[in-house]
């Protein structure tokens, strides 16, 4: 019996063995039969980096961006979630009006804050309608859509996409990263990208025009909105 206990034991052993390849000596066997995944490299051109953050923009669900925005006569200050798909939330200020808004559905919904009543003079009917919100007006709200919708920002980003001068290795809070100034803008314009094999926008500069930060690429959640209780339907 004990004989037979032996064996077994031993028989045991060699199937073990034989399934993890004695250990790591059996790893390594079973690694060298396998392709190695290569890793994606960091750009190191300027076409090559072009080329990463062309893709990377044209694939991107969605972004968020800070910044301002300058016409003639008029600025805008934004903060928002932005969806390629052409939704958006967050915060701008239109020359001194602050509006929270959320634009999903084809409608842009801004919210009615004490800030917002009091620049259009209304301080006293916050009490009946802060917190509510009103729909925007559709010609005013297609305006802000091709100004800073996600269209107008993958063209933007698209347009400035080309070097002019090459790569410029920078560091942007805190971390790599790859700076150039884009053909056909003017002169103290620049593209800041991450140095990754995505090249990430981080900030995108037309002096006179905007001045733009951009994160959470692809993490923005999509807006929602407003439950129809929340929504002010009377007389504005």
């Amino acid at each position: 019996m004990r004989g037979r206990l032996l064996l077994l034991a031993a028989a045991l052993w060699s199937v073990l063995t034989a399934a993890s390849g004695c250990s790591g000596a059996g790893t390594a066997r079973t690694g060298s039969t396998l392709n190695p995944v290569k890793a994606t490299p960091v750009p190191t051109t300027a076409v090559d980096a072009s080329n990463a953050m062309f893709a990377t923009v044209n694939a991107a669900r969605s972004v968020h961006v800070r910044g301002t925005y300058r016409w003639p006569g008029s600025r805008l200050r934004v903060n928002l979630g932005v969806q390629m798909s052409g939704q958006m939330e967050g915060s701008m200020v239109d020359d001194s009006e602050p509006i929270s808004v959320i634009d999903v559905g084809g409608k842009m919904y801004a919210e009615l804050t004490p800030a917002f009543l009091a620049s259009l003079g209304k301080s006293g009917e916050c009490p009946a309608l802060c917190g509510k919100y009103v729909i925007a007006n559709r010609a005013r709200a297609a305006s802000l859509r091709r100004s800073i919708g996600g269209l107008a920002m993958v063209n933007t980003l698209v347009g400035m996409g080309q070097s002019r001068s090459g790569l410029t290795p920078t560091t942007y809070r805190g971390q790599h990263a790859y700076r150039w100034a884009p053909i056909g803008y003017p002169r103290g314009s620049y593209l800041i990208v991450s140095a990754t094999p995505q090249c990430y926008p981080l900030k995108a500069a037309d002096p006179g025009h905007f001045v733009l930060t951009f994160n959470r690429w692809n993490s923005v959640p999509a807006p929602v909105a407003p439950p129809k209780s929340k929504i002010f339907t009377g007389t504005w």
